[in-house]
């Protein structure tokens, strides 16, 4: 370190010394310990970490601790833009699964309102909203009316969820319809399936944007609950 600083090495214990870095993370990462230099006498000296080199020549001053904190910020947008890009693909991908559980459940609960109305439901057409309702009480921490268009909204997790909900609604419904249930009885249990999966993975709260405020794709699934 004080080669490449041009530094002498008493000046690099001093500034190690001088650290207000807690004293677990000096610990593990300046580790004490001594050398016998030419004439016989001992010296102290620190076996120094990646991290403690890192937390340490930022605190230099001059052209190459300048260089290396310019390194060191590029490299770290790098990796910012890098794993943006990763976990944007997962998200895109999670929404084009998610779009094919819905189509699916759709289409169940359309056989399910025929179904229904066949058992002499009055108000069958009403079980789109109920299940979608019912879905998304159980699995998020909203307002009472869901936002719109309201998968825009979820991150990559809920997304998941939402879609083995969706999935888990549908196979309720043909599971149901096989076995020749009341239409009432079929609807409970999907709901009661869907409550026990909920409390399986946990209710999580929704990023609402602000009024006007526009969703980018790097913004887009966060974990955030704005309380009123």
């Amino acid at each position: 370190v004080a080669e490449k600083f041009n530094k002498r090495p008493s000046s690099v214990t001093r500034a190690i010394r001088n650290l207000e870095c807690s004293e677990q993370f000096t610990e593990h990462n300046f580790v004490l310990s001594e050398y016998v230099d030419s004439t016989g006498r001992k010296n102290p000296m620190h076996h120094i970490t990646k991290d403690g080199f890192v937390f340490l020549a930022m605190g230099f001053t001059g052209k190459k601790a300048a260089l290396l904190k310019e390194s060191y910020i590029r490299e770290f947008n790098r990796m910012q833009r890098l794993l943006s890009r990763q976990q944007n693909l997962m998200w895109r991908e999670s929404r084009e699964q998610s779009k094919e559980a819905r189509k699916a459940e759709t289409d169940a609960i359309q056989q399910f309102i025929d179904y229904a109305i066949a058992q002499g439901s009055q108000s069958a057409k009403t079980y789109y909203m109920n299940f979608t309702k019912m879905t998304h009480r159980a699995l998020f921490i909203m307002a009472e009316v869901s936002p719109t268009p309201f998968r825009e909204i979820l991150n990559t997790m809920q997304l998941s969820f939402l879609t083995s909900a969706e999935y888990l609604v549908r196979n309720t419904l043909y599971e149901g319809m096989g076995q020749g249930l009341y239409y009432k009885d079929i609807y409970q249990l999907a709901k009661d399936r869907v409550v026990k999966f909920a409390a399986t993975v946990g209710a999580t709260p929704l990023y609402l944007p602000e009024p006007g405020e526009h969703m980018h794709e790097h913004d887009l699934p966060v974990f955030v609950h704005k309380s009123e």
